[in-house]
């Protein structure tokens, strides 16, 4: 049943959408991953087709994604879960991005100073719940959101990024909650889809959540989104030759492996 089922898929999408339908479809790829999701339960119409490079080679950055994910003091499914098979998943295959977590009240005060957080009132640093994640580590996750743009912009234009396609990206943490308008920046770019994230009917968007738009003569595709409490940003692209100069360093990503 399972092999007809993706014979079926891979006829209805006969192209990989990661790899610039460079590779035929060899798999179903679930974006974001299901480990992102609680329970695994993730929703319905985010299977895209992939190839097995492209499926397989995003393994350990799902990994990394499925704990910082879950990082948020803000996260209403925290009680749910528990964050230990997500973390030795990142120490186990990859190390170097492990957080930065206070073990000790000096190592808790010296990170909330270097995040600049005031703690509240009456409480304990070491009880703080913070953690250090460094930019170049969160950059580490654009392999994932290329994923995310190709998934997405496959699903809602019906084609294909080309390989190598330039996309600007602006994220940020859950630091942004300590802003007084912490969404503001979100809402720059009149993004006014709104899709359904549900599976079974049952709302999904406290996890995955996104706002996005299409400019089908210009080929310009763009998106807000919200990954749990942990993550958030704008993604827009391709981005033309004549753009490339107008966006500052770091802040352009190539699509693909």
């Amino acid at each position: 049943m399972a092999r007809t089922a993706l014979r079926n898929f891979a006829l209805a999408h006969p192209y990989c959408c990661f790899c610039g339908g460079e590779q035929t479809t060899e798999s179903r790829d679930e974006v974001p991953p299901r480990s992102m999701f609680v329970d695994r339960i993730w929703p319905e119409g985010y299977q895209f087709p992939a190839c097995e490079n492209c499926n397989q080679g995003s393994r350990h950055i799902d990994q990394v994604l499925a704990l910082f994910t879950r990082m948020s003091f803000a996260d209403r499914r925290q009680g749910e879960e528990t964050l230990t098979p997500y973390i030795s998943g990142v120490i186990n295959n990859s190390p170097e991005l492990m957080p930065k977590i206070a073990n000790s009240s000096i190592e808790a005060r010296k990170l909330l100073r270097q995040l600049g957080i005031q703690k509240p009132e009456g409480t304990f640093a070491k009880d703080f719940p913070v953690a250090l994640i460094p930019k170049e580590t969160i950059d580490a996750l654009n392999h994932f959101f290329k994923k995310l743009f190709c998934a997405l912009y496959y699903k809602h234009t019906n084609r294909i990024l080309p390989n190598r396609s330039p996309v600007a990206i602006v994220k940020s943490t859950n630091q942004i909650y300590d802003d007084p308008n912490p969404f503001d920046w979100l809402h720059q770019i009149p993004f006014s889809n709104a899709p359904k994230i549900a599976r079974s009917g049952k709302d999904l968007s406290d996890q995955f959540d996104y706002l996005w738009q299409y400019n089908r003569e210009e080929d310009l595709f763009g998106f807000s989104f919200q990954l749990r409490y942990s993550l958030f940003g704008i993604m827009c692209g391709p981005i033309s030759d004549a753009q490339l100069s107008d966006w500052p360093d770091g802040s352009l990503i190539w699509t693909g492996l």
